[in-house]
């Protein structure tokens, strides 16, 4: 249902005198006015007094609003069960839905709906559900988004960069030459294994990407949090840390939150009752999560930094900065392998780059890379303005030889099999074959208004020209 239709239903419906009086209390609206319907949804909708209602809500109830404003779309009162449930969930003494989460929809109508925040509605359509409180949605308009407090409010600040185990990361590069310095469970050592295939560099099945690297990262943050705190599954494990991450990312450079503020956010975003019996009257107990250890197994495997503030331990993203380290230090001409890289200094996204320009080879204990014609070839047109490019070309000669080869094909030597080169000058049927043909794998334009394409195409080509009032005229090579 639209947020309109919520709102309209509930001040038609839902609202009792005093639901209606609660609200103007809380938001501010004229109660005589108030008291009309058609008046009411218009208040409601508008942002008057939305902050100080806002204001007014507990911590738990603020991330509450964090969560609700990530929902698309409408929730049911089992969604405030972390909140509001109780601490033990009877098998026996809750078993129909009313009787479970009627404690829960009183405390929902309290404390956010009649402070004018929160609008609900009977969903009838839904026909599966038998009670009207099963059918009962609610809404958190968008539009409030930007009223919500800041999940962290205990926030230190300190200009010393902290500790961050940037080895963690640098040892699983070593790998490629063969050096290994960190114990990983099997299964994610496999997924992740860093590899030279047809002188590419590969993690697991894909081509080495940073993103890949820092997934490697935060597998064994999950998995050793999974050991540690004794979870139920690897998707457990990945929402913890899912939910520590995104919330520390809130912190501004030179910013940090010790690790008793995550545990309010992580026993909500992650609540669920213990799934054992705790007792013979078969009760279940709601999880707690200890942020301490998770932040400290986030340091150790190199996501999070850490502090001491005022003799707190605190904690921040550690977010990988980018490396300003000169091309000399990482990239090291030699007459025999053309290029040496060092894997104690080269930058994450360098390595990357290199992979789509060269070959790469272990010689002698080193990762050494060469020139690729084919690839350089394929990115001439981005690569000519990069500053690798220009260093690369004033002191690696056989890249520059390499380079100013391909600069003086450019345009106008293609090697491909069943490949088929043609040139349209005329601007409106470039567009129409530009629009006719976008997938790249089929046609590709080229500078100075050629484009090429595979023969296999022509049939189809020529038939779009021809519509177009043009012809196709054959030249052959010489």
């Amino acid at each position: 249902m639209k947020t309109t239709e919520i709102v309209k239903q509930m001040c038609l419906k839902e609202l009792n005198g005093a639901d209606i009086k609660a609200i103007c209390k809380a938001r501010g609206f004229p109660l005589k006015e108030a008291s009309v319907p058609e008046f009411l949804e218009n208040f409601l909708l508008s942002d008057q007094g939305i902050n100080e209602s806002i204001s007014k809500l507990s911590k738990d109830e603020v991330i509450m609003l964090h969560m609700l404003a990530k929902e698309p779309g409408e929730v049911d009162v089992s969604f405030f069960d972390c909140i509001y449930g109780p601490e033990q969930r009877s098998y026996w003494s809750d078993n129909t839905f009313t009787k479970k989460y009627s404690g829960v929809f009183k405390k929902v109508k309290n404390s956010f709906i009649r402070r004018g925040i929160l609008f609900f509605a009977e969903n009838k359509g839904a026909f599966s559900k038998k009670t009207k409180l099963e059918r009962t949605i609610f809404k958190f308009p968008a539009e409030f988004t930007d009223y919500i407090p800041p999940i962290l409010t205990d926030i230190l600040s300190s200009s010393s960069p902290g500790k961050y185990r940037k080895s963690v990361l640098r040892h699983k590069i070593m790998e490629i030459i063969g050096i290994y310095g960190l114990k990983v469970p099997i299964e994610i050592a496999g997924k992740f294994k860093l590899r030279l295939m047809d002188n590419e560099l590969y993690i697991g099945k894909n081509r080495f990407k940073e993103c890949y690297l820092l997934e490697w990262q935060r597998k064994c943050w999950a998995h050793a949090l999974k050991k540690g705190h004794k979870l139920d599954s690897d998707m457990e494990a990945f929402s913890v840390i899912s939910v520590v991450s995104s919330i520390l990312s809130q912190l501004k450079p030179g910013k940090w939150t010790r690790e008793k503020e995550l545990e309010p956010a992580l026993n909500i975003f992650c609540y669920d009752y213990l799934s054992e019996v705790i007792s013979i009257t078969k009760t279940k107990e709601k999880k707690r999560y200890d942020a301490k250890l998770i932040c400290d197994l986030g340091w150790r495997w190199g996501c999070l930094a850490k502090n001491t503030i005022e003799n707190q331990t605190c904690y921040s993203l550690s977010n990988i900065p980018v490396d300003d380290v000169p091309f000399g230090n990482c990239l090291h001409p030699d007459e025999k392998y053309t290029l040496i890289v060092n894997l104690e200094t080269i930058p994450f996204k360098l390595l990357e780059r290199m992979n789509y320009m060269f070959d790469l080879k272990i010689v002698d204990s080193q990762l050494t890379a060469v020139p690729n014609n084919i690839r350089l070839g394929r990115m001439f047109g981005v690569l000519s303005q990069e500053p690798l490019t220009k260093w690369l070309m004033e002191n690696v000669p056989a890249f520059n030889n390499t380079m100013r080869k391909i600069e003086s094909c450019w345009g106008r030597h293609i090697v491909h099999e069943d490949l088929l080169m043609a040139k349209v000058k005329d601007l409106g049927l470039k567009m129409t074959i530009k629009k006719s043909f976008s997938d790249p794998k089929k046609l590709f334009f080229l500078p100075n208004d050629f484009i090429a394409f595979p023969k296999s195409i022509l049939g189809e080509l020529d038939t779009l020209i021809g519509k177009s009032g043009f012809a196709i005229k054959m030249v052959e090579s010489k």
